[in-house]
């Protein structure tokens, strides 16, 4: 009985050493592990980037090509390679497609450039699905995924509100806070002006905080001259121009050199 016993132990110990057949084996899973769509609203989704997505965080990097092409330098071509956030370096850099807030007035980058932006990241489901190609005819496309992005609301750039901010400003990009004061003069009849033109010539002082008068652009040109439906629209505003600060040397030794900013932008500023 006891030589019976050992025999069938062995064969079932055998037994189970057997690779098992194809048939046999358990199939591995074909989809990955999956929740219902309601439940994203009330979770907190992490991105890319380590922040929850929506969070309005600051970025800042590099520009980098796209997936579209290593040689476009069109904005739409061009990734941010972020290397930190909120002023923390990241371990690894991630790269982002982005895009502009629908609102946001942001100068578009150059390839290779620094950049420091305020947005959030966020995301969509992009591509299309294999089983459509069974309905229709194959077409080239990405498989269908979730594609984090980053959208961009606002360069991080200083905010200039008075003379103390100003002086630590010199020929940089800045965001210039103050009211849009403007000033009407008719042309002077002994100069040739401009040909054409009716009216009145009508030039903006950005007056901050303290007094302090910034000039949009060089008034020895004619782009210090606005248009009436700018001027229309923010006369006797608080607003923000994004540009850069520049100086013109003063003909008086004893006065301040002139100070003036080429702007890219102006908007409704929402500084108190």
């Amino acid at each position: 009985m006891l030589k019976s016993s050992i025999i069938l132990l062995s064969l079932t110990t055998i037994a189970m050493m057997q690779p098992m057949s194809p048939t046999q084996a358990a199939e591995p899973s074909k989809t990955s592990p999956a929740i219902h769509v309601d439940q994203l609203r009330p979770t907190v989704v992490m991105g890319k980037l380590g922040q929850p997505l929506g969070k309005v965080i600051t970025i800042s990097g590099k520009v980098v090509s796209g997936d579209r092409s290593a040689k476009s330098n069109h904005p739409d071509d061009l990734a941010l390679q972020v290397l930190q956030v909120n002023d923390q370096a990241l371990a690894t850099p991630v790269t982002l497609p982005w895009t502009v807030f629908t609102t946001a007035a942001i100068k578009p980058p150059k390839l290779h450039q620094a950049f420091k932006y305020v947005g959030y990241e966020t995301g969509s489901f992009t591509g299309v699905p294999h089983e459509a190609f069974k309905v229709l005819s194959a077409v080239a496309s990405r498989e269908f995924h979730f594609e984090s992005r980053f959208e961009v609301l606002q360069e991080d750039l200083r905010i200039v509100q008075n003379r103390a901010d100003l002086m630590r400003s010199p020929q940089q990009r800045v965001r210039l806070v103050g009211q849009y004061v403007v000033t009407r003069r008719k042309p002077d009849p002994m100069s040739t002006g401009i040909p054409g033109f009716k009216g009145d010539y009508l030039t903006v002082q950005i007056v901050l905080q303290d007094g302090t008068a910034i000039a949009l652009n060089s008034p020895l040109i004619k782009q210090s001259l606005r248009s009436a439906e700018e001027v229309k629209q923010y006369e006797g505003q608080l607003v923000e121009v994004t540009g850069r600060l520049e100086s013109l040397p003063s003909p008086r030794k004893e006065q301040r050199s002139l100070t003036f900013i080429v702007p890219e932008s102006i908007r409704l500023s929402f500084q108190q």
